[in-house]
């Protein structure tokens, strides 16, 4: 497969961008759009993979009209809700997701999603409504004097190494049933690299 045929929404979240997040949040029970090779945790939503895979798909498809049922029957397995979900969606096309996982807030799941940063989308619009925060990643200005854009370099997904800058930044946009505020904040990647040991 050369690099011009892969899906070109299966690149992974850099594991220092995850293990923040983890040391922010606590824990994710399940990658939210994943597949066997790219997973962040051990169960995922996505295509499953071979039987010599170490992670376990739970439901095919994040936008699944069964995801509900599926997700109660993780909830029976590990004895544990809310699941606290990461989705870091295609970003060709958000908005069925941010809706989504709008809806997962309202039946009591915490979601975590690692966006695009464009406040000028329908779908923001829909966060601004629905989510409870907003985190901007940012740049910032290294030891050395240089500036870094703050975007994130994805993991391609077939040469398992960091791509080229991203075209815009991201923002981590959290729906918690637990909470009825909706707050804005901002923090560089240069914490994030640090916090998620990079």
């Amino acid at each position: 497969m050369t690099e011009q045929q892969f899906d070109r929404n299966t690149w992974q979240t850099p594991k220092y961008v995850f293990n923040w997040l983890k040391n922010k949040f606590g824990w994710f029970d399940l990658d939210g759009c994943a597949n066997a090779k790219n997973a962040l945790c051990c169960h995922y939503i996505g295509d499953q993979g071979t039987d010599d895979d170490d992670n376990l798909s739970i439901a095919p498809d994040f936008l699944a009209d069964n995801l509900f049922d599926l997700l109660l029957d993780e909830v029976a397995e590990v004895c544990s809700f809310p699941l606290r979900i990461f989705v870091n969606p295609p970003y060709n096309n958000p908005l069925p997701f941010v809706l989504r996982a709008a809806e997962l807030r309202k039946a009591g799941y915490f979601v975590v999603m690692l966006l695009p940063l464009d406040k000028s989308t329908i779908w923001f619009d829909v966060i601004r409504k629905e989510a409870n925060e907003v985190i901007d990643i940012i740049g910032f200005v290294d030891d050395k004097g240089k500036y870094n854009s703050g975007r994130i370099k994805f993991i391609n997904p077939t040469t398992g190494k960091k791509g080229a800058s991203n075209n815009k930044g991201s923002m981590v946009v959290v729906f918690d049933p637990c909470a009825d505020d909706f707050v804005q904040r901002s923090v560089s990647i240069g914490h994030i690299q640090k916090c998620g040991g990079y």
